[in-house]
């Protein structure tokens, strides 16, 4: 069926794909208006009919297409249909809130719904990487017993995009600290502007993650005096300040240790890690970074449903996902 598109729709379908930046707002919607043509024959619809198609499609994709919540069902927004969809020739506006699905769209609907529905999961692996491997407390503890393996995804993964990187780094200090009876907090989101303070800790230490390699001279200045905006000289002196980066030359990590700020990078996060002899260490590294890109990731749509629920008893509503479900709380 997916061989029967023009290659024309199928290229604006693919960069529609490509370029969406978080959640698959725009493909999900195409789906939901489509599968309504396909199901009703209707090929016009209103902006409050075109949201209504698209939350309705969210679940849909959750639960029968992904098996989970993360990186789907952003909120949406009415330019959606006003600019999005119509940028990508999958409709048409004919009226003042109003659109109809383009001829050439509605022609090949069906083969636009499946092709659709068959990119997503290898999109979404793709921006997750390891975390659809750590879904169920089976998962984690599979992992977790091959210690290499363990090493291996963290790895892997921490190279894959700034949030991974800060989420896995936070996920194994805080296990590793907890055996000194050090407590770490991360409150914020990768992309919160917090002045900085990426980790918290009870012991006034703070930390600033920056998945960035420093090279030059210049290159380590310029976050240094990011460091002097965003904390205070008293903290700074006093050593507590650490800045975790990928990587690091030698003559910038001496420049930083001159000015009293503590470098980790990429290696010695993994070099911690390794250090987690105990498999439940590790099942617990992995399940913090479960619940940290839960808390990010999850599905806005999902988040709206624990109010007034749309599918009864459904396992991904947060209400029961995350505060009951024992995967979620176990080790």
């Amino acid at each position: 069926m997916n061989d029967a598109l023009p290659d024309v729709l199928q290229a604006s379908v693919d960069g529609m794909i490509s370029k969406t930046k978080t959640k698959l707002i725009a493909p999900i919607l195409t789906v939901g208006i489509l599968r309504r043509y396909v199901l009703n024959g209707i090929v016009e619809f209103s902006e409050q009919e075109m949201r209504q198609a698209y939350e309705a499609e969210v679940c849909a994709t959750v639960r029968e297409v992904l098996g989970h919540n993360l990186h789907v069902g952003g909120k949406y927004e009415d330019a959606y249909c006003s600019r999005t969809l119509p940028k990508y020739g999958i409709v048409v506006p004919i009226a003042i809130r109003r659109y109809q699905a383009a001829s050439e769209v509605v022609e090949h609907a069906a083969s636009v719904v499946a092709y659709i529905r068959g990119r997503i999961p290898e999109f979404v692996a793709r921006k997750l990487g390891g975390i659809t491997q750590i879904q169920s407390v089976a998962d984690r503890a599979a992992l977790a017993s091959e210690p290499a393996n363990f090493i291996s995804l963290l790895d892997q993964d921490m190279q894959r995009s700034p949030s991974h990187f800060e989420i896995i780094s936070f996920a194994v200090l805080r296990v590793h600290l907890e055996k000194f009876a050090c407590k770490i907090y991360r409150s914020s989101r990768t992309s919160a502007h917090d002045s900085g303070v990426d980790i918290a800790t009870d012991y006034g230490t703070v930390y600033q993650i920056k998945k960035m390699r420093l090279n030059t001279q210049e290159d380590v200045e310029e976050v240094y005096s990011e460091l002097l905006t965003n904390f205070d000289q008293g903290r700074l002196q006093d050593r507590k300040v650490v800045l975790i980066i990928d990587d690091l030359s030698s003559n910038c990590r001496q420049f930083l240790m001159n000015m009293r700020v503590q470098p980790l990078v990429r290696k010695d996060i993994l070099t911690l890690a390794g250090l987690l002899s105990e498999e439940e260490d590790r099942q617990k590294v992995l399940r913090l970074v479960r619940e940290e890109f839960e808390r990010e990731y999850r599905s806005d749509v999902c988040m709206a449903c624990r109010n007034r629920p749309r599918i009864a008893g459904c396992e991904f509503i947060p209400s029961v996902s995350v505060t009951v479900q024992p995967e979620l709380t176990d080790l």
